[in-house]
Protein backbone atom coordinates (compact mmCIF):
# COMPACT_ATOMS: atom_id res chain seq x y z
CA UNK A 1 0.00 0.00 0.00
CA UNK A 2 1.16 3.61 -0.84
CA UNK A 3 1.67 6.48 2.05
CA UNK A 4 -1.44 7.48 3.32
CA UNK A 5 -0.53 11.19 3.60
CA UNK A 6 0.11 11.04 -0.59
CA UNK A 7 -2.16 8.96 -2.02
CA UNK A 8 -5.95 8.06 -0.96
CA UNK A 9 -5.69 3.83 -2.08
CA UNK A 10 -9.42 3.42 -1.10
CA UNK A 11 -10.58 6.13 -3.65
CA UNK A 12 -8.73 5.63 -6.20
CA UNK A 13 -9.72 2.06 -5.89
CA UNK A 14 -13.27 3.15 -5.75
CA UNK A 15 -13.22 5.35 -8.63
CA UNK A 16 -11.35 2.31 -10.93
CA UNK A 17 -13.72 -0.38 -9.15
CA UNK A 18 -11.73 -2.12 -7.37
CA UNK A 19 -9.27 -3.28 -10.09
CA UNK A 20 -5.72 -2.25 -8.29
CA UNK A 21 -4.13 -2.80 -11.92
CA UNK A 22 -5.82 -0.27 -13.20
CA UNK A 23 -4.94 1.80 -10.39
CA UNK A 24 -1.17 1.20 -10.81
CA UNK A 25 -1.35 1.69 -14.37
CA UNK A 26 -3.14 5.05 -14.31
CA UNK A 27 -0.89 6.14 -11.63
CA UNK A 28 2.06 5.24 -13.69
CA UNK A 29 0.94 7.92 -16.61
CA UNK A 30 0.00 10.37 -14.24
CA UNK A 31 3.25 10.51 -12.67
CA UNK A 32 4.70 10.66 -16.16
CA UNK A 33 2.45 13.60 -17.10
CA UNK A 34 2.42 15.63 -13.60
CA UNK A 35 5.89 17.84 -14.45
CA UNK A 36 4.09 19.10 -17.72
CA UNK A 37 1.02 19.94 -16.08
CA UNK A 38 2.77 21.87 -13.30
CA UNK A 39 5.03 23.58 -15.71
CA UNK A 40 2.09 24.86 -17.91
CA UNK A 41 0.03 25.60 -14.28
CA UNK A 42 3.32 27.39 -13.38
CA UNK A 43 3.80 29.37 -16.57
CA UNK A 44 0.17 30.21 -16.95
CA UNK A 45 0.01 32.14 -13.57
CA UNK A 46 2.68 34.43 -14.44
CA UNK A 47 2.58 35.20 -18.38
CA UNK A 48 -0.92 33.93 -19.84
CA UNK A 49 -4.48 34.52 -19.67
CA UNK A 50 -6.26 32.46 -17.06
CA UNK A 51 -8.06 29.98 -19.44
CA UNK A 52 -4.52 28.04 -19.98
CA UNK A 53 -4.23 27.65 -16.45
CA UNK A 54 -8.10 26.58 -16.07
CA UNK A 55 -7.66 24.02 -18.49
CA UNK A 56 -4.51 22.73 -16.58
CA UNK A 57 -5.57 22.22 -13.32
CA UNK A 58 -9.04 20.82 -14.66
CA UNK A 59 -6.86 18.07 -16.38
CA UNK A 60 -5.27 17.81 -13.15
CA UNK A 61 -8.28 18.24 -10.59
CA UNK A 62 -9.89 14.94 -12.75
CA UNK A 63 -6.84 13.19 -13.16
CA UNK A 64 -6.84 13.41 -8.95
CA UNK A 65 -10.01 12.05 -9.50
CA UNK A 66 -9.30 8.41 -10.36
CA UNK A 67 -5.30 8.13 -9.02
CA UNK A 68 -5.76 9.50 -5.15
CA UNK A 69 -2.84 11.85 -4.57
CA UNK A 70 -4.93 13.43 -1.52
CA UNK A 71 -2.58 16.49 -0.89
CA UNK A 72 -2.74 17.23 -4.51
CA UNK A 73 -5.87 16.85 -5.34
CA UNK A 74 -6.59 19.22 -2.15
CA UNK A 75 -4.92 21.91 -3.30
CA UNK A 76 -6.44 22.26 -6.82
CA UNK A 77 -9.64 24.62 -5.55
CA UNK A 78 -7.51 27.11 -4.19
CA UNK A 79 -5.61 27.83 -7.14
CA UNK A 80 -8.81 27.46 -9.44
CA UNK A 81 -10.62 30.38 -7.22
CA UNK A 82 -7.35 32.52 -7.05
CA UNK A 83 -5.63 31.90 -10.17
CA UNK A 84 -3.37 34.97 -9.83
CA UNK A 85 -2.32 33.64 -6.06
CA UNK A 86 1.47 32.77 -5.38
CA UNK A 87 1.04 31.09 -2.18
CA UNK A 88 -1.79 28.97 -3.46
CA UNK A 89 0.78 27.83 -6.75
CA UNK A 90 3.44 27.18 -4.25
CA UNK A 91 1.00 25.05 -2.05
CA UNK A 92 0.19 23.00 -5.40
CA UNK A 93 3.67 22.60 -6.35
CA UNK A 94 5.14 21.69 -3.16
CA UNK A 95 2.25 18.53 -2.93
CA UNK A 96 3.31 17.57 -6.41
CA UNK A 97 6.45 17.49 -5.32
CA UNK A 98 5.79 15.14 -2.42
CA UNK A 99 3.63 13.17 -5.17
CA UNK A 100 6.50 12.75 -7.27
CA UNK A 101 9.15 12.01 -4.96
CA UNK A 102 6.64 9.10 -3.51
CA UNK A 103 6.16 7.57 -6.74
CA UNK A 104 4.92 4.08 -7.02
CA UNK A 105 5.45 1.72 -4.43
CA UNK A 106 7.03 -1.35 -5.17
CA UNK A 107 4.40 -4.18 -5.64
CA UNK A 108 4.77 -6.06 -2.28
CA UNK A 109 6.66 -3.92 -0.80
CA UNK A 110 4.92 -1.71 1.80
CA UNK A 111 5.67 1.91 1.64
CA UNK A 112 8.20 3.68 4.74
CA UNK A 113 6.36 5.37 7.04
Amino acid sequence: SSDPRVWDDAAALLALKGHQSHVDALRGLFLAELPGLLEQITRAGACHPPEVAGSALHKLSASCGFVGPRRLGATIPALQAAPGSDRAREALSRAARDTLAEGLPAQGTPSPS
